[in-house]
């Protein structure tokens, strides 16, 4: 599984390798999939609907892990430009500076 999300990521343009990291990290982070999935590998992420809390017939679409050994594979793979992410996650949450998709 490595490899070929190793291989899958050689083919990526710049644009798409960023968008990637942005998948993961928000999958690390449990946080609702980036506008654009333009880097996301679909042979390990799956996108998920998770009811509102609180409100009626709205969903939050959740960027997750096919399965356990994906999201292993996912955050092995990338896991220094992963800490980098969860470091601008954080920074941004502990200044305030966050929209709501971040804040939920």
């Amino acid at each position: 599984m490595w490899e070929t999300h190793g291989k899958f990521c050689d083919t990526l343009s710049n644009k798409k390798k960023r968008n990637l990291k942005e998948c993961i990290a928000r999958m690390a982070l449990g946080l609702t999939k980036p506008s654009g999935l333009v880097g996301m590998d679909r042979q390990l992420f799956d996108i998920i609907r998770k009811p509102k809390e609180g409100q009626l017939n709205e969903f939050d679409e959740l960027i997750v892990a096919l399965n356990p050994v994906a999201r292993r594979a996912l955050i092995g793979y990338h896991d220094q430009n992963l800490l980098t992410s969860l470091t601008l996650v954080t920074e941004l949450v502990l200044k305030g500076d966050y929209n709501q998709d971040v804040k939920n």
